[in-house]
């Protein structure tokens, strides 16, 4: 190309396009709105990569299927654990950590075993409970005293997922009162490097090092809250030794007896054993870059693997990425400048293919992850933009966004995107919001001894009376999941977090009225009445249009939604047909309805207990004012 046209590229509609472009993007970046995408090209970026090596000094022990078959069903005695921890110490290996905690005394004796064990032992690592605040961590559980003065060491469990729900980053210390306290396998591995408290140099946002180790000075880079991206080798199956619970035992006792022992023991000695559940339904399984259920005792050895390994992820700071993303708008102005659309777009999408390309080489090779949205939707949109602006006029830009979009968009949403095309995009907004499951029970007992079309009949009935008593406590029908229905309160209609628990709860008691109307139908019908079950919790979670830029649909997801559907299952286990958690609770204790604590739980995925309540009613004189307004709504 001549230098006349060179610069005069640098005075152009193009030039100025790719700059307001890379603006709008860098600010949709900087503002958070393209993380989950960014974070699904992590997770593709790992599968395209492989498993890597890992460090023969980490081993598992899993308490997998056949140790629970074996022994029996979870929780075992502790006499169980001091047996497994007196045959390893025979085999000395470095250190023996337990993904389990040990915050409540059993029998004292048990429990005293169990401390003798792991004193004589030496090597024995345990892990606490962190407690929080609104301010983060403020203190912290510890084990049982007769283990926390025997153990060698502990260490807290806590991470965080990311906003999808995968599991990435892993905090190794947590500040609590002025001090810093360590995960369970980042004490384990500093232990093992020799390195001590007094050697570690804290940066949040940058770095943590370790210094003088045994390796040598060792520069971990973490996040402004102390987190390390983990290095996920692979799958839970193909990396790492595993080696079942049970079969160590058993290996012992054939010793003892002289026969060949299923597992050599010898395999243990000097090795850095971690101890932790992995059947499937007994353990907090999430989903990794490389599989959707993982058992979360493998976040130690990858812990591990990584800093023995001193193979880290590193993300590239916010400059940098957002140098590349106005280069490459920048360039692909240029290229849209000098040719014809047609080349101007194949030339485009190579850009995006060789950058896409480099982010793979440099993680693969270096660790280093390169933002890849931001600067793709650069190109891309600086491309479209500038050649709408060039050949199409502003009336027809409009025509041309209805005809793209109008198949998959509500007209109110095509609108704004013709006032301003750059702010479409997929994802969710942050709210906290109420939600509640019903669930019928022993719905399928009841489908296996009846027909399909009494099946349906009954069905339809319920899922239209329950439905009605939603809609009339302006609550949001989210979804049918065969008998269960989902409602969520203050989304998309913005409701005060304590008038959404109110609604939901009264929802709660009125549908039990309603079917308990439905069941005297049914009885003079000669119809087998139906239990329920209702679930409610309030938390933040993510509501928006959830799914591909094809197919979606406006729902809420996240942790807190899950804990309401968990909820609802325990309406069977503590007969009751409505079960709030503490949550909700606050909201509603003032609220004339008769509540009684039932119990606190640990509900999978979570280590803090929540407290449960049943809503039983509402209090004297209340019933028949609620009962009034319903049948206004009806």
């Amino acid at each position: 190309m001549k230098k006349k046209n060179y610069l005069c590229f640098f005075v152009s509609v193009e030039f100025l396009t790719s700059i307001v472009v890379a603006l709008v993007v860098a600010g949709i970046y900087v503002a958070g709105f393209l993380d989950r995408f960014e974070l699904s090209t992590i997770d593709f970026r790992f599968k395209l990569r492989g498993k890597i090596d890992t460090r023969p000094e980490v081993v598992f022990i899993d308490m997998s299927e056949d140790s629970i078959a074996n022994i029996g069903r979870w929780p075992w005695p502790r006499t169980w654990h001091s047996t497994i921890v007196s045959v390893l110490s025979e085999y000395a290996p470095r250190a023996v950590a337990f993904d389990v905690l040990f915050l409540e005394p059993s029998e004292k004796q048990i429990d005293e075993g169990l401390a003798e064990a792991v004193k004589e032992a030496g090597n024995i690592y345990l892990p606490f409970l962190l407690q929080y605040g609104a301010d983060g961590a403020t203190g912290i559980t510890h084990p049982i005293p007769e283990l926390k003065e025997n153990a060698r060491g502990a260490g807290f469990l806590d991470f965080e997922s990311d906003p999808d729900g995968v599991v990435r980053r892993v905090p190794l210390v947590k500040k609590i009162d002025g001090k810093y306290y360590s995960h369970l396998a980042f004490k384990v591995v500093r232990d093992y490097l020799g390195a001590s408290e007094e050697s570690m140099e804290i940066v949040p946002g940058s770095h943590i090092m370790l210094k003088g180790t045994k390796k040598g000075d060792i520069v971990i880079p973490v996040d402004d809250k102390c987190q390390m991206i983990i290095n996920w080798a692979g799958t839970w199956a193909d990396t790492f030794p595993h080696y079942s619970y049970y079969q160590t035992l058993l290996a012992y006792k054939q010793l003892s007896e002289g026969k060949e022992p299923v597992i050599d023991l010898n395999r243990y000695r000097g090795r850095l054993c971690f101890i932790g559940l992995t059947a499937a339904g007994t353990h907090d399984m999430k989903p990794i870059p490389f599989e959707t259920l993982y058992p979360m005792v493998g976040v130690h050895g990858n812990i591990v693997n990584s800093i023995l390994s001193k193979n880290f992820i590193r993300e590239l700071p916010l400059i940098p990425d957002l140098v590349c993303l106005f280069l490459l708008s920048i360039l692909t102005g240029f290229i849209v400048y000098s040719m014809r659309p047609l080349w101007g777009g194949v030339s485009a999408a190579a850009v995006v293919a060789a950058y896409v390309a480099a982010g793979f080489y440099l993680f693969k090779k270096n660790g280093l992850l390169l933002d890849m949205i931001s600067p793709s939707l650069g190109v891309t949109f600086t491309y479209l933009t500038v050649v709408l602006y060039k050949y199409i006029a502003e009336e027809r830009q409009k025509k041309w966004i209805k005809n793209a979009f109008g198949h998959y968009l509500a007209p109110a949403i095509i609108d704004q995107l013709i006032e301003n095309p750059d702010q479409l995009k997929l994802g969710g907004v942050r709210y906290e919001l109420t939600v509640l499951f019903s669930d019928i029970r022993s719905f399928t007992t009841y489908s296996e001894s009846h027909t399909a079309e009494e099946v349906v009949s009954i069905l339809n009935e319920y899922l239209d009376a329950m439905t009605k008593v939603i809609l009339n406590n302006n609550g949001t029908l989210d979804k049918y999941v065969g008998d269960e229905i989902m409602a969520v309160w203050g989304a998309p209609v913005r409701i005060p977090p304590k008038e959404q628990a109110v609604l939901a709860v009264k929802t709660a008691l009125e549908s039990v009225e309603r079917l308990k109307e439905l069941h005297a139908k049914w009885k003079t019908e000669g119809k087998m009445p139906l239990g329920m079950g209702i679930g409610i919790n309030t938390g933040e979670m993510i509501s928006g249009n959830i799914g591909s830029t094809e197919v979606f649909d406006y729902t809420v997801i996240g942790d807190n939604v899950n804990i309401g559907a968990r909820v609802e299952a325990l309406t069977r286990k503590y007969d009751t047909d409505i079960i709030v958690t503490e949550a909700t609770y606050e909201y509603i204790k003032d609220e004339r309805f008769n509540i009684r604590e039932l119990d606190s739980i640990v509900v999978k995925g979570k280590t803090k207990p929540v407290k449960i309540y049943s809503v039983d009613g509402y209090q004297e004189g209340e019933r028949r004012r609620a009962q009034g307004d319903r049948r206004k709504g009806e």
